[in-house]
């Protein structure tokens, strides 16, 4: 690591990547633990679930992807982040394959019951990807 950087909670809409995938995303929450961090909800190590939390990441990069090549949409592609508007839009549609839970959470800090997600999370898809988060998503509005 080439600088270190302070470790914090991660809260919804916190920005994610996938080291295989080609576009950047926010962690979802379909709802809240009842758990609030300067007014956005805080997320916990159980918050992996692909489609309510785990959104897709545009184009799979690895070599591990069974799924086929294809066109992917321009609408799925296109996020808030500019980064995404020079991606290429052909590849290996992301469709996260995850196994488990979030590792690295603050076992010292409970939400609803299980650890508090940092951004010093990660967690593993079954195509080789490693998802990490980008920010903490406190300054999200």
């Amino acid at each position: 690591m080439a600088e270190e950087t302070e470790v914090s909670f991660v809260v919804a809409g916190a920005a994610l990547h996938c080291q295989v995938a080609s576009h950047m995303r926010q962690i979802e929450m379909p709802y809240c633990h009842g758990v609030y961090l300067r007014g956005q909800a805080a997320m916990n190590i159980a918050d992996s679930v692909v489609g309510d939390n785990i959104p897709t990441f545009g184009v799979c990069l690895s070599e591990g992807n069974p799924h086929e090549v294809a066109q992917t949409a321009q609408e799925e592609m296109m996020f808030p982040f500019e980064a995404d508007l020079s991606m290429p839009l052909v590849g290996r549609r992301c469709k996260p394959n995850i196994y488990g839970k979030w590792q690295n959470g603050k076992d010292d800090v409970l939400v609803e019951g299980e650890p508090a997600l940092t951004t010093e999370s990660t967690l593993a898809c079954e195509y080789g990807g490693v998802i990490y988060f980008l920010n903490d998503g406190q300054g999200v509005e």
